[in-house]
């Protein structure tokens, strides 16, 4: 979940009639629900939670001191991934020529979900990581990647590829 703000609701279950509600939110998956709230409450927000794995614990009382209780994991993660940094096996080449990139990174929070690889201005597509780019007409390239971590957050990254029409010689890198 990419947002720091979180809303909940909730309501009695079949024959149960609670006559007092109670709730918590912290990092202890185990921790009781040890605040109290009105009967006629049936939702509660809950604003700017730090990232991090929290837990939304309910409990509702019946007048013969029964208790039901429900326990929701929520995962926040409201950070992109770490930094990405493509690399292309080659900057420069040929019409008709392969060349490789890799790419990849990792997220603290959620972890990664997806890479999606653009060229210049075409729409991103999910990519795995190396893959090989060929079939290139002569000219300039941006190649973007975009890491998407499992909260939906998503960083960026780029290289540039020049292709050159065949049989024209690639300058040196010191040229």
């Amino acid at each position: 979940y990419n947002k720091s703000n979180l809303a909940f609701s909730w309501s009695s279950v079949g024959d149960f009639t609670p006559v007092s509600w109670f709730w918590s939110l912290n990092q202890d998956p185990e921790a009781p629900a040890d605040q109290s709230i009105s009967l006629r409450i049936t939702t509660k927000t809950i604003a700017d939670v730090r990232d991090g794995i929290w837990y939304v614990h309910l409990r509702a009382d019946d007048v013969a001191g029964n208790a039901l209780k429900a326990r929701r994991r929520v995962q926040i993660d409201t950070v992109g991934p770490n930094p990405i940094a493509p690399i292309l096996d080659s900057q420069q080449i040929n019409e008709g020529s392969k060349v490789e990139l890799n790419f990849g990174t990792t997220d603290d929070l959620s972890g990664i979900a997806k890479y999606e690889v653009s060229l210049n201005d075409e729409p991103f597509a999910e990519q795995i990581s190396p893959m090989t780019l060929s079939d290139l007409k002569a000219g300039n390239y941006f190649v973007r990647v975009k890491a998407v971590d499992n909260a939906g957050n998503e960083t960026f990254g780029v290289t540039t590829l020049r292709v050159y029409p065949k049989g024209v010689k690639i300058p040196s890198a010191s040229a």
